[in-house]
């Protein structure tokens, strides 16, 4: 039996049998991957990189039929994106605040200074008199 034949023949390893914790939906991408039959594989770069985002939001990889079209995915990624440009905004907005507060107490903490110095100055003379 020549290599190709062994291949067509043998089904591929369960690949936990080589790493233990991997998450069922990133082994059922993994064996629509290595399918005998190419029908069961993904038919372009495009529905791969589908599959991989569905089991990256948790869901199992699309058989056939996708479980969540183009248009959800791309919608979850706008979604997604919005959101985290506004918590960047917000970051940006309590960054601002924080400078604007350490100013603030630089300067309480300076003019503190300065009237202890003065009342020193003051309990110096009282003193001295």
């Amino acid at each position: 039996m020549t290599n190709n034949a062994i291949l067509v023949v043998v089904d591929p390893p369960d690949p936990r049998g080589f790493v233990k914790d991997i998450p069922e939906p990133v082994v059922r991408l993994l064996r629509k991957m290595m399918a005998k039959d190419p029908e069961e594989r993904c038919a372009s770069t495009h529905e791969l990189f589908e599959d991989v985002e569905l089991v990256r939001m948790g869901q199992a990889p699309a058989g056939g039929e996708p479980q969540a079209g183009k248009a959800t995915v791309l919608r979850a990624f706008k979604i997604e994106k919005a959101r985290l440009d506004r918590m960047g905004n917000e970051v940006r907005t309590l960054e601002g605040k924080l400078r604007r507060n350490k100013r603030y107490l630089w300067a309480s903490l300076a003019a503190a200074g300065a009237l202890l110095a003065a009342l020193v100055v003051v309990l110096v003379i009282i003193a001295s008199s």
